[in-house]
This record gives structure tokens, sequence and C-alpha cells, in this order.
């Protein structure tokens, strides 16, 4: 069995504090690294969050750790906070998009 299956479970399911607070870690770095990008490409159209990994912890992006890390940035935070955060919810939208690229020859 994979172990980050197991553990996303296992945090979703809250039953193991462990499991819990490394989910939680992971959301914040995950928040914290769209914000970095969100500012360095002035991303004011949006930030969307794709890909089966958003799609499987969901809860927890909504729970506001995700946003109050993207937004954790001392004099970027007013910026940060008028930029729309999306998931996408389509699992395969990530590949689909590479394929349309790879179709166009991008």
């Amino acid at each position: 069995m994979d172990a980050a299956v197991e553990i996303t479970k296992l945090a979703l399911a809250k039953q193991c504090p462990v499991c819990v607070d490394a989910v939680n870690l992971w959301v914040e770095i995950y928040g914290s690294e769209a914000g970095n990008l969100a500012v360095r490409t002035v991303a004011r159209g949006g930030i969307y969050v794709a890909g089966g990994i958003a799609v499987k912890i969901l809860p927890l992006l909504k729970d506001g750790r995700f946003v109050a890390a993207v937004q954790h940035k001392e004099k970027m935070t007013d910026f940060l906070a008028q930029i729309p955060i999306n998931v996408v919810l389509d699992e395969e939208c990530p590949l689909k998009g590479a394929a349309n690229a790879a179709w166009k020859g991008l």
C-alpha cells in the first residue's frame, strides 16, 4: 500500500495525530509555495490548484490553513488577499492541459 494514501486517509479521518500533523504541514507548505508563485507571476487572475491530491484533501484546503499560508507574505499580504483561489475538481485537468499543449506544439 502507498504510504501517502494511508497517511492521508488516517489524517482525514482524524485517526492518527501524527498523520494529521503531517498532512496539515504539507497543506501549509503547499499554500506557502502557491503564494510564492502568485507573487512571482503577479497572478491577479487567480490561483488554480489542480490535480488528484487537491481533490483528495479538499476538506483540508477549505479549512483556512491553505489560504492563510498563501497570504502569509509580510509585505504582500494585501495583494495576495485579493487573488481568488480555486480548486479544480477534475483530477485529470492537468493531464488534459498537457495533452492540449502537446497537440498544439506548445
